[in-house]
This record gives C-alpha cells, structure tokens and sequence, in this order.
C-alpha cells in the first residue's frame, strides 16, 4: 500500500489478494483503526496513554434482563437490535485473546473458558450463547491534527 498527494487530489496503491491496482481520489478518510497502516504511510503520530489493563469484550445471546452478580466487577453493556448484549469487562492485566478464547474466537468460537467467566458474570443458570469474543487494550490517544494535506 502507498498514498501520494499533490493539487490534484490522492493516489492510493493498494494491494488485495485479488492483485495491485491504483485508485485515485479527491481526499482520503482514514477509518482502518488503531493499527492504522494508512497513519504509518503518512508519517502522522497519534499521542496518548496506552493503558496495562486488558477488557474482555463478548456478544452474548440470552432470554431476560441482564442482572451480572454480585462481586462481577466493573461491567458495561450495550443491548443490539438483534437482542444480543454486549459485555465489556476488565480483566487481568496479562490476559489475552488466546489464553481466554483459543486462537480462533474471533470465527465465533465458544471456549469453555470464557463461557465459564461469563456465567458466573451471570450469576444464575440462565441460557446464553455466546456469538464473539475478543480481549483488547484500552487507548486513549489521537492526532494533534486531523485533516493533512490539503491546499
């Protein structure tokens, strides 16, 4: 991948597995996250704090309100249209995806590891299912400027 800009506008070269090919743009917006390829090709530093905690984020399917236990700790829950809670958690600090989830979690895997964490969330013997489960690291940092380049 490669980004050029001049009067005219933006080249992106861009690499898929289906081959190379060149696109040409007015401007360029760049939403392809923390790991930003795009944000290194440029040159632009973001600042900020990179915290040591680890959060365990899972999309759970369940019947009822969802009510953690006592003693579950910090937890943050978002209901989806498809009633599907999300839960965001911390965790301990040395967690991973792979030592909570298995290598393959991020397919939709149901590890017995994190379904255990999640039912004593739960507290209770209520059904669930869970859809997705990731472990990440929570940031906060951003450019001093957002828009680059322009004329």
């Amino acid at each position: 991948m490669g980004i050029e800009q001049d009067d005219s506008g933006v080249r992106l070269d861009i690499e898929t597995p289906s081959g190379h090919y060149t696109l040409a743009a007015d401007y360029v917006i760049a939403a392809d996250g923390a790991r930003s390829p795009l944000r290194d090709l440029m040159g632009l530093e973001w600042k900020g704090q990179i915290f040591r905690d680890r959060f365990l984020i899972a999309d759970v399917h369940m019947k009822g309100e969802f009510r953690p236990s006592a003693g579950s700790g910090s937890i943050l829950r978002f209901i989806r249209a498809s009633r599907c809670c999300c839960i965001d958690r911390p965790t301990t600090s040395g967690a991973s995806t792979s030592s909570l989830a298995g290598r393959r979690s991020r397919r939709g895997e149901k590890p017995e590891r994190v379904s255990s964490r999640i039912r004593a969330m739960l507290g209770d013997e209520r059904p669930f299912e869970l859809e997705w489960v990731s472990v990440y690291t929570f940031q906060c940092r951003r450019l001093d400027r957002f828009v680059h380049g322009c004329g």
